[in-house]
Formats: structure tokens, C-alpha cells, sequence
């Protein structure tokens, strides 16, 4: 990732072959991080450093899943990536690391995470300029994703934190039914899960709808 602009062909995402991407246009890159959300791991990426000094790009100390925090932050500023398909390194899936522990209570620091990059990005300036991605990165990692973790693996808790959530986004993204990534074909099931936060439910009423939407998800 740089924050360099090259001089090839604006990207066009969905099949990811290797070559250069060219990040330099607002709506280029908000389409950009809108598909790339889920790919917030730090272990397949090579930075820049000067891109990183010069536009104070750090990771979140003191929470686990910090990857997010700065990934989110280099997808901003960055201006191009290259990306390279072959694999370069050995991968290690430790059993008993931070993402395999789905039901240790550190799970819940995302949202901790993803609350500090919503807020820093309000600091940086950042989010006057690319409002609708941020936004949509919020609703995603600290709503939506979010929403189906805790059910999996903390489904007695899984009311309370989801009115807890709700609560949140509509204080601090009020205007989000109006965002433009919830039209987005691979954004349909996500966009069901947002619905949720627009009717005021009853723990059997989530309950029995949550379990119909993960039962339809596991089925597919």
C-alpha cells in the first residue's frame, strides 16, 4: 500500500487479479473498502514506511484485533496497492489464539477497537471526506458482524448487546438507513441484519428472528 498515484487503469474489484490498483478516486476507493472490509488481517500485507510515518498510521494499544484499526486507517489514505496472488509465506493457525477463542469475553474489545478508528478518523478529518465508508465500516464491524458473533457464541448475552448496539448507531449514525453500501448485492444479508435496528423487538421476537436468518446462512 502507498499513498503514490501511478499512472494505469482505475480498478474495477470483485475478481482480484495481480497488477497494480489505482485508489486515487474518491468513489474507486470507497468501493474499495466497502467489498475489502473483511479482509482485516495485517499478515498478507507489505507497507510503505514513509506512507506509514507520514500519515501517522499506528496500531490501537491495549486491545486485541487491533489489525482493524490500522488497516481501516491505511485503506483511507492509501492511493494505489499492488496485489500479488501467490503465496509468500507460511501460515500457523494457532488453536489457541485471540480468533480461535470464540468464546472468551475478549471477542467484545472489536467494538472498543472499532470505536477508537470511528472516533480518530473524526479527529484526523478524515471522516468529512469519506463519511460513507467510515460509516459503513462502523455499522459493519461493530454492528453487523458483530450481531452474528455474539449469537454463535454468547447467544444468552445476544439481546442485551444487541440493544446496547442499536443504541449506538442511532446516536451516533442517525442518517443510517441512507447509506449507499446497503445497496451493494453482497451487502443483502448484511442490510437484513441492519433492519433489525429500525423495529423496537422483544427478546423472543430477536430471538426467534435471529435464529431463522442463521439457520437460512448455515444452509446456503
Amino acid at each position: 500500500f502507498s499513498d503514490q498515484t501511478p499512472d494505469f487503469q482505475k480498478a474495477e474489484f470483485g475478481i482480484i487479479q495481480n497488477g497494480y490498483y489505482d485508489l486515487s478516486d474518491k468513489d474507486v476507493k470507497m468501493k474499495f473498502i466497502a467489498e475489502k472490509i473483511f479482509f482485516g488481517v495485517f499478515c498478507n500485507k507489505i507497507f510503505n514506511k514513509s506512507f506509514l510515518q507520514e500519515n501517522n498510521i499506528f496500531f490501537y494499544e491495549g486491545k486485541r484485533f487491533e489489525d482493524m484499526f490500522f488497516l481501516y486507517l491505511a485503506f483511507l489514505y492509501a492511493n494505489s496497492y499492488y496485489y500479488v496472488a501467490e503465496p509468500f509465506y507460511h501460515y500457523f493457525l494457532n488453536p489457541n489464539g485471540t480468533v480461535q477463542q470464540r468464546t472468551a469475553m475478549y471477542q467484545f474489545e472489536t467494538m472498543d477497537v472499532i470505536m477508537a478508528f470511528f472516533e480518530n478518523c473524526h479527529e484526523r478529518g478524515l471522516f468529512y471526506e469519506y463519511k460513507e465508508a467510515i460509516e459503513w465500516i462502523f455499522l459493519e464491524k461493530y454492528y453487523v458482524y458483530m450481531i452474528w458473533d455474539i449469537w454463535d457464541a454468547f447467544r444468552e448475552q445476544a439481546y442485551d448487546y444487541y440493544i446496547q448496539m442499536k443504541k449506538t448507531i442511532l446516536e451516533m449514525i442517525p442518517d443510517y438507513k441512507s447509506n449507499p453500501f446497503r445497496k451493494m448485492a453482497y451487502n443483502q444479508m448484511d442490510d437484513v441484519i441492519l433492519k433489525l435496528i429500525e423495529y423496537p423487538l422483544e427478546k423472543q421476537d430477536f430471538e426467534m428472528l435471529m435464529q431463522k436468518l442463521w439457520e437460512q446462512q448455515r444452509n446456503k
